[in-house]
């Protein structure tokens, strides 16, 4: 039942299958809030693509790393609005349990920019070639465990883990703003990637 060879082209018709949903409005939106978390999460994938276009276009700067922290924390408030904006409790129970993940996060992602602008005196040198990892494997453990974290992966997707919670933040949503949260979420995704080969690397390769 797999669409095309091998399936490769199966999450294409998924894409479609979910645009041409029709909507079903037969749940109550708290407020039009909800779906400003959906934009507050496309704005920040928009601007760590535009990001990460400058340094493949060799613009370096500065601060990026400090951008791309800014950027996370925004993102934060996309899922809490999206969990906050429903009158399901599931979605309360899971946007108050991905806001603890999503500052625990921050935390250590703070923590590891703070070493690294200590080491190499900067946040954004694209010519950096020491190894990272190298100097401090503890942090390079804490980073992978945050990251799974932050992607919702299993088993720290703290949205959907619990049987209790169903489906998390999405339990309500279909159509278009289901696209979007996820297209967002699995697009996130190549991003932490290019940051964490940039960090502990010193190289853009994915």
């Amino acid at each position: 039942n797999k669409v095309g060879l091998c399936g490769l082209v199966q999450s294409f018709a998924d894409f479609l299958k979910l645009l041409g949903k029709v909507s079903v409005h037969s749940f109550n939106f708290r407020s039009w809030f909800s779906v400003f978390g959906c934009v507050v999460m496309v704005v920040c994938f928009l601007v760590s693509v535009e990001t990460y276009g400058m340094f493949q276009s060799s613009i370096d700067s500065w601060y990026m790393l400090l951008y791309f922290l800014v950027v996370f924390s925004f993102l934060g408030y996309g899922i809490l609005l999206l969990g906050w904006c429903s009158w399901s409790k599931y979605s309360l129970i899971s946007c108050i349990r991905v806001s603890f993940s999503n500052v625990m996060f921050e935390m250590i992602f703070m923590c590891i920019l703070i070493l690294f602008g200590y080491l190499y005196f900067g946040y954004g040198d694209p010519g950096i070639s020491s190894v990272l990892v190298s100097i401090v494997p503890i942090g390079f453990l804490c980073w992978l465990v945050v990251l799974v974290s932050e992607n919702n992966r299993t088993p720290l997707d703290y949205s959907e883990c619990e049987s209790e919670l169903v489906s998390g933040v999405t339990v309500e949503y279909s159509s278009v703003l289901f696209l979007v949260i996820f297209a967002c979420e699995y697009a996130m995704m190549f991003i932490f990637s290019w940051i964490s080969s940039f960090i502990f690397w010193g190289s853009s390769c994915i």
